[in-house]
């Protein structure tokens, strides 16, 4: 494990992260302890996401598809 695909894991879990909230924000209620709810399951799925972006080759696979 180098120290770029470190910095990059650790931006894309950043990136996600604050997509997800997004997510929430947009999508449920305007109560922030429902938004939380509603976000828990998918924050706690941003690491393995992270994970197969960054060390499998998916942002790789990404950028050939789009």
């Amino acid at each position: 494990m180098d120290a770029r695909s470190f910095l990059q894991f650790f931006v894309t879990v950043y990136v996600l992260i604050i997509a997800v909230l997004m997510i929430a924000a947009v999508v449920f209620p305007p109560d922030p302890f429902a938004q939380i709810v509603y976000a828990a399951p998918m924050l706690l799925l941003v690491p393995l996401i992270s994970y197969i972006l960054t060390y499998k080759n998916g942002i790789a696979y990404l950028r050939m598809r789009l």
